[in-house]
């Protein structure tokens, strides 16, 4: 009975210890996280004019600060602010910009709904005039907040404005030359524009092209090339300043890829001039972070022309 009752008083103990060892632990980490969420910490935020571009300045804006483990919010950020106070260490914080206002007048607010990592940095997003619906702003996150928080943290984003008169300065064309094979004439057209006309979700441009015959269209012929002869497509390259020519083994190369997107020329839909096509929006073949320029090609039988796309970057 004495042993029994030894055990029994021991395993007692045992458990009590544990137990006053976990609940002192936990009182601990619970202090600790309270002298984490007491200490503030000031974060700048700002949003500029994209990089090489100059057609309008931020005069508003409104942000958002969600996200955080703590419960911190904040629901309107304004211009007026230059910095925001947050917990030095908090997890899962992001600034989010919901609509800003230029100084000519023109508020452009966020197109469609995007989830907090949607804002990350790097991230690029579509806001739209509030007043002409082809009047777009294309925004990149060019810094977001760490998590956890950290004191160094800065929050930018940057923005480019493309108005339908504008957007031809976001993507020069540049008729470069053609690749011919016996018998098979190059195509005759010229690129009248080039237009850069949205952003998609993952951060690649979208492009239209439009190019009209040399010649007047004659039907569903353009010269010598007729419609079922006709496709196109777009290369990445680094920079148009470096890019030398296209040699017509690379041209049937990049048509033989079978990553590469080749699209078919389906109508003569340009009615002015001697007539000609726009291409649907193309996807950029590598995303704007990259920062590339591009080739644009379209070929007839086994012939090429070929333009530089000139492309200005956020």
């Amino acid at each position: 009975m004495t042993k029994i009752r030894f055990r029994v008083m021991a395993s007692f103990t045992a458990s009590t210890l544990l137990f006053a060892c976990s609940t002192a632990q936990e009182k601990d980490a619970q202090k600790g996280t309270r002298d984490i969420a007491m200490e503030t910490i000031e974060v700048p935020i700002g949003l500029t004019e994209g990089e090489k571009l100059s057609l309008a300045s931020a005069s508003e804006f409104n942000m958002s600060l969600t996200g955080c483990a703590s419960g911190h919010t904040l629901a309107s950020i304004t211009q007026t602010s230059t910095s925001i106070s947050v917990y030095n260490g908090d997890i899962g914080c992001i600034v989010r910009l919901n609509s800003f206002k230029t100084s000519s007048g023109v508020l452009y607010q966020l197109v469609g709904k995007y989830m907090d990592s949607a804002f990350a940095a790097g991230a690029k997003l579509s806001f739209a005039s509030s007043t002409n619906p082809n009047e777009m702003a294309y925004v990149t996150v060019v810094s977001q907040l760490s998590s956890p928080l950290v004191s160094s943290d800065v929050v930018g984003y940057s923005f480019l404005i493309t108005s339908e008169g504008e957007q031809k300065s976001v993507a020069t064309g540049i008729d470069v030359g053609s690749l011919e094979v016996a018998g098979d004439e190059a195509p005759m057209f010229s690129l009248v524009s080039s237009e850069m006309t949205g952003i998609s979700s993952d951060g690649y441009g979208l492009f239209e092209f439009t190019l009209e015959c040399d010649l007047p269209v004659d039907g569903s012929n353009c010269a010598t090339s007729s419609l079922s002869d006709l496709s196109y497509l777009l290369i990445a390259i680094e920079d148009k300043d470096t890019f030398k020519t296209l040699t017509l083994d690379q041209a049937n190369a990049y048509f033989a890829d079978q990553q590469t997107s080749v699209q078919s020329l389906e109508a003569f839909d340009l009615t002015t001039g001697n007539g000609g096509f726009t291409t649907p929006a193309l996807r950029a073949p590598s995303q704007l972070s990259a920062k590339k320029d591009m080739v644009f090609i379209i070929k007839s039988k086994g012939s090429y022309r070929y333009y530089v796309i000139d492309v200005l970057h956020l």
